[in-house]
């Protein structure tokens, strides 16, 4: 029998169950930056607003900056978690929010728009002319959700080769 388990604590669900088609990957990629980018900007904001009394009144450009384009995407993700849209507020309209050499947000024309990660970004996305490139790593691995694939050099001794992939229908 081939089985491809996924455990999490006592859940435990199988490819049968659970397994992706190609025709599906597309929207659970989009699903899963749309989770992603709401949680990390959710957590952005609240450290923010946790951490100091007047965020949007701070000293710093880049502070009020960074805190005004996470509580905007978190926003525009509150009013719908599947179609977000962009929601800015009378004092954000018409303006120009960065953080030097990380993220910028114009928030002109984009109040009612629906949120597209193209309209904030990075700046200063490639590398500079001459940067020293990182080592390849050694150990190359690949993940696709919580599964990692490690590339190994030889094959383990013991191992049954196959010809073809395991059948994925049965159960048995």
């Amino acid at each position: 029998m081939f089985r491809i388990e996924w455990t999490f604590g006592k859940h435990r669900t199988t490819y049968q169950e659970f397994g992706l088609r190609e025709d599906q990957a597309d929207y659970a990629a989009a699903a899963l930056e749309f989770v992603s980018t709401f949680a990390i900007t959710s957590a952005i904001r609240q450290a923010f607003a946790e951490c100091f009394e007047k965020p949007r009144e701070h000293i710093s450009p880049d502070f009020v900056s960074a805190y005004q384009i996470a509580r905007m995407i978190r926003n525009a993700f509150s009013h719908h978690m599947l179609r977000p849209v962009w929601s800015i507020d009378a004092d954000c309209k018409n303006r120009q929010f960065a953080v030097a050499d990380v993220i910028a947000l114009d928030t002109s024309d984009l109040n009612g728009k629906l949120f597209d990660w193209r309209h904030y970004g990075g700046l200063g996305d490639t590398p500079p002319v001459g940067r020293k490139k990182p080592p390849r790593p050694r150990v190359v691995a690949y993940q696709q959700g919580c599964l990692i694939l490690k590339r190994i050099a030889d094959v383990p001794s013991g191992a049954i080769a196959s010809d073809g992939l395991p059948d994925l229908e049965s159960d048995g």
